[in-house]
């Protein structure tokens, strides 16, 4: 492969002037195969011309579809000087497409970064921070620390647990990497145990923690990837099976909150986020099903772009988020929208008949009155009188009725 780029490259020399070369060339490798494009590669060679050379011609019947190809990929018409297009070697025809260039060198340097030491290590300080700012969490590390410890691998390792559990794996398999849970261990007693909070007081300045906080973001990236890909190794064809496994992932330490709550001794049912999802917990389902459509190839886009393009979406709304103290999501709009479209188009008692529906208007009516009056009687009493009344408004309307029929 190498020799075959040398031995172009000197061809496109040789055709080049010495001032064009000078610019920056832009070289593209397309594989095609009938009846459409199987893969595209992009490749840099520093410079960059103003023409795209033929190195070797194709079949007709395939110059439509890398036409096409490179239309989508680069956003411009392809150009040709003599007259046939090539299967294996293109050069970029515009200047201002440096800018492609640049941001598909970014996304590849973005999928090669590795999240350890530094990457975990912020995730690690900003998950034990929540825990610590949970109502509570204080009293039980003082009383028992090795409850505030499992609660603190919970939050660090809770997607991987989460997910290991769905695909009939150990949830102690975490608990096989030695070097990460002694950073987080190290991470959770500096935190809570650290003389005089210095730790804490340090990470939970606000220019620190905005740091923190957008790094953990990039760690979300890389976990519900993971998550979509460990599902498609076992179940290819499931798109169900990706989401949820990318979903786990990348929010378990959410999704199993309730559980976390009960080794803390606390049990709080109606914080189940299948209830009332949070933003990461909404971020990062779109994030499972954009990277499972991706795998699946129903989205047209390179891993590494739609990476390089979720990573900049999430922290920049995490940051923007932390900035202004506001807790909407930015999703809020469209989820109204779909909420009043789809389920909130028709009554809830419009499929009960008259009786049925009346008594359950009258029940949520006298609970609510219940509730905002402070009133000891029970709704079923409330419910009772309510009937009563209607009864004996009833009877008078009846006897009425017999009235006016005598009088005629």
């Amino acid at each position: 492969m190498v020799e075959e780029e040398t031995s172009a490259t000197s061809k496109i020399r040789q055709k080049r002037s010495p001032i064009v070369w000078k610019e920056r060339v832009f070289f593209l490798d397309f594989i095609v195969g009938p009846p459409r494009l199987k893969t595209i590669k992009f490749m840099d060679y520093q410079h960059k011309v103003q023409r795209v050379y033929s190195l070797k011609p194709i079949h007709p019947h395939q110059r439509a579809a890398l036409a096409s190809a490179w239309e989508s990929l680069s956003g411009m018409p392809l150009k040709k000087t003599h007259g046939k297009l090539t299967q294996t070697s293109f050069l970029l025809c515009r200047s201002d497409s440096m800018e492609l260039l640049y941001l598909d060198e970014l996304s590849h340097g973005l999928a090669n970064l590795s999240m350890f030491p530094y990457f975990d290590m912020a995730h690690y300080i900003v998950s034990v921070m929540a825990l610590r700012e949970q109502p509570g969490a204080l009293e039980v590390s003082r009383a028992s620390p090795l409850a505030c410890w499992f609660s603190s691998m919970l939050y660090c390792f809770g997607g991987a647990v989460l997910s290991g559990i769905m695909l009939a794996e150990p949830p102690v398999a975490p608990l096989s990497n030695g070097t990460g849970v002694l950073l987080a261990s190290i991470v959770w007693y500096l935190i809570f145990y650290c003389p005089k909070d210095v730790v804490y007081s340090s990470a939970a300045l606000l220019p620190l923690r905005l740091v923190l906080s957008g790094m953990k973001e990039v760690t979300r990236t890389w976990k519900v990837l993971g998550g979509v890909t460990q599902a498609r190794q076992k179940y290819k064809d499931s798109l169900l099976v990706m989401i949820a496994i990318g979903w786990a992932r990348g929010a378990g330490g959410g999704l199993i909150s309730n559980f976390e709550q009960l080794v803390r001794g606390v049990w709080k049912p109606e914080t189940n986020e299948l209830l009332k999802m949070s933003y990461p917990t909404k971020i990062t389902l779109i994030g499972a099903v954009l990277f499972t459509l991706q795998q699946t190839h129903y989205l047209p886009v390179q891993k590494h772009h739609l990476m390089l393009v979720y990573t900049i979406f999430i922290v920049v709304n995490k940051s923007r988020i932390m900035l202004t103290g506001s807790s909407s999501s930015p999703f809020a709009t469209i989820e109204s929208v779909l909420y009043k479209t789809l389920f909130a188009g028709h009554s809830p008692y419009s499929a009960l008949t008259g009786e049925a529906k009346e008594a359950c208007i009258n029940n949520d009516n006298a609970k609510r009155e219940a509730k905002e009056n402070g009133s000891s009687r029970s709704p079923s009493a409330a419910v009772e009188g309510r009937s009563s009344s209607l009864r004996a408004k009833e009877e008078s309307t009846s006897s009425d009725t017999k009235d006016s029929k005598k009088i005629n």
